[in-house]
């Protein structure tokens, strides 16, 4: 699966703003995926398929800020410790938060090895349960819309709210 594949699936809008890559990157202290950059390009801050919305850089709103969710995190590692059986970024192999569902099953990158490679955590809401995940960004993407990740912290019928559809976030 590719992010063609993606956008074969999830059109997207005619006009989406583009975020200063090497700015957001050296304020995280880190290169992101290059999907990553390639998605948030072509669509900007939005909900897909009616189930996920990408944190993104230039998100007003701060908790759907990539930048600014992940200094509430920093600031709040109190509220992490124990939660999860990884350390948070910047700490090596870290988790990097970068999207959620609607429910706010949240996205996290495990920051280990280069940023193309680095594999993707959804973790349940409020709880310790998560599924590790050893794909690209648009294979996960694509893989959840059309129900071909089963993830265990979804729920059994997550797919009866998903659409084709790309609704951005003003």
């Amino acid at each position: 699966m590719s992010i063609g594949d993606l956008t074969e699936f999830i059109p997207p809008p005619s006009v989406a703003a583009k975020p200063n890559w090497p700015l957001v990157e050296a304020q995280l202290g880190t290169e992101l995926p290059f999907e990553y950059k390639m998605i948030v390009d072509a669509f900007g801050l939005g909900t897909f398929g009616g189930i996920m919305t990408l944190f993104t850089p230039m998100a007003e709103r701060s908790h759907l800020n990539l930048i600014s969710h992940h200094e509430y995190v920093q600031a709040n590692l109190h509220l992490y410790s124990g939660f999860i059986d990884y350390p948070i970024f910047p700490d090596r192999g870290g988790l990097l938060a970068f999207g959620a569902c609607e429910n706010w099953e949240m996205f996290y990158w495990i920051t280990e090895g280069k940023p193309n490679e680095w594999p993707i955590l959804l973790n349940e809401q409020r709880g310790p349960r998560y599924d590790r995940f050893e794909v690209t960004l648009s294979e996960f993407m694509t893989g959840l819309l059309r129900q071909e990740l089963k993830p265990s912290v979804l729920a059994d019928d997550y797919g009866s709210l998903v659409t084709s559809e790309f609704e951005p976030i003003h």
